[in-house]
């Protein structure tokens, strides 16, 4: 024999030793011929005690049933899923070899795969799932912390959309302008199993309704796809939908009730989370032959009322140091508000709700000339929203006591000033800002915790 011959047979050997799988190898009878250092693992046996034996011995001491009986049996290849002794599960393959002269069958050679090792990683991998699972539902709720709700209106809005967002359901998000329907939408979107995909976004009170039927639904006559159609397997948020013509609801129920879009003189299956929000009663529309009732009603699977500001005055302090941060930052300044602009913030009716409170903290960030924002630099709507509606004469007096000596006080910030600017002696108007003082700042600090 040459070296080479040598050499490449010492190769095969180690290979064959030294394989994943098992390798079982036996004559026409069952004689084990010839077995690898696999065997050795499965059996718990050393494979030389294994030579010579016949396969049926073996089959009842070290594993059942035996591929290998199988095909001596039927001289046909042979799956099948065997357990040793030893507490293994082995996948086995065994295949006839024959003689190519007779065809006589001359020997088994059989392959076996431990499998013992996946099926406990395969439960583990299912363990993890479940608890990956758990803690997206967990998260997908506590994903809205960064949504400011210390009011138990807020709290269950948030609670609601945590519930939704791991959901396909259609959600319509109601609320008066400024509340942060927007924000809430987007959000949703972010921390569901569509947060990977695109949202796309369309608001159906800025668009002419013609262009906002070719924006959704596309022209065929010019190849142009709509949003619904490329929204496939995405979001769509459909801002204001009060505001959409009873021609198109008409089109957009049909999208909702099959799940499909008419396209090219063809049906097209589609994919579509859709999110809508408005600010106007629906219900009321309905009832006034403005909206679709059957819309209506596919629209109003999961409703969500955000409350309006001034209906979660929890929610007003933290909302105003939030904006506070943020254009204190943006803008690289220091401001501070004083109590007494935040009680003014708390008695004010915010008609334009959070977004009007983050428009009016921008522009004082901006316009401030002091570091701390004083209530005279105040819009007087807001100033005025600070004096509460007094029903007799002298609780208007003093409420307009009141806010004299709050407006001089934040002006000056000492009594000698407050008296001065006030024409009252300077003992009158200490007694009158211990009293008016003290009160609004414990107040505006309660309110705050």
């Amino acid at each position: 024999m040459h070296v080479t011959e040598l050499q490449d047979n010492h190769l095969f050997r180690e290979i064959v030793e030294h394989s994943f799988d098992e390798i079982f190898v036996t004559d026409h009878k069952g004689i084990v011929l010839y077995v690898n250092e696999a065997c050795e693992k499965n059996y718990g046996i050393a494979a030389k005690k294994l030579l010579g034996r016949n396969v049926e011995d073996l089959a009842d001491e070290l594993f059942t049933p035996s591929a290998t009986i199988e095909v001596i049996k039927r001289e046909l290849p042979v799956e099948i899923m065997q357990r040793t002794t030893k507490g293994k599960r082995l996948f086995v393959k065994s295949r006839p070899v024959f003689d190519s002269t007779t065809g006589n069958l001359i020997k088994v050679i059989s392959y076996a795969r431990d499998l013992s090792d996946m099926t406990k990683l395969k439960s583990r991998i299912h363990a993890l799932e479940k608890q990956l699972k758990e803690h997206q539902q967990n998260s997908q709720e506590s994903a809205f912390t960064d949504v400011i709700a210390e009011s138990k209106g807020m709290q269950q809005v948030i609670k609601l959309m945590g519930k939704a967002a791991r959901t396909e359901a259609t959600l319509l998000i109601r609320g008066e302008t400024g509340v942060g329907k927007t924000v809430l939408a987007k959000k949703v979107h972010a921390v569901s199993d569509r947060s990977q995909s695109l949202l796309h976004e369309v608001n159906c009170g800025e668009l002419p309704q013609q262009v906002l039927e070719t924006e959704l639904f596309g022209n065929p006559e010019h190849s142009l796809e709509g949003l619904i159609q490329l929204t496939d397997g995405c979001t769509l948020f459909l801002d204001e939908i009060s505001e959409m013509s009873l021609s198109l609801q008409s089109k957009l129920l049909r999208v909702l009730e099959t799940k499909q879009i008419f396209t090219n003189n063809k049906n097209v299956n589609i994919d579509i989370r859709f999110i809508f929000t408005t600010n106007q009663d629906l219900e009321k529309q309905v009832r006034e032959g403005q909206f679709r009732e059957d819309l209506y009603y596919r629209l109003n699977v999961v409703p969500i009322d955000v409350p309006p500001l001034r209906n979660r005055k929890e929610d007003i302090y933290p909302l105003a140091h939030h904006f506070l941060r943020k254009f204190n930052e943006k803008y690289h300044q220091h401001k501070k508000i004083s109590p007494i602009v935040m009680n003014a913030f708390y008695e004010y009716e915010w008609r334009g709700n959070v977004r009007e409170m983050e428009n009016l903290i921008e522009r004082l960030v901006i316009t401030s000339d002091t570091n701390e924002i004083t209530i005279d630099q105040l819009p007087t709507i807001i100033k005025a929203g600070s004096i509460s509606h007094a029903d007799t004469l002298p609780e208007k007096l003093e409420e307009l006591e009141n806010y004299l000596i709050l407006e001089a006080y934040d002006r000056y910030g000492s009594s000698y000033k407050v008296a001065e600017s006030l024409g009252i002696s300077q003992s009158s108007a200490i007694r009158k800002i211990r009293k008016y003082i003290t009160e609004k700042e414990a107040a505006a600090e309660h309110k705050g915790r």
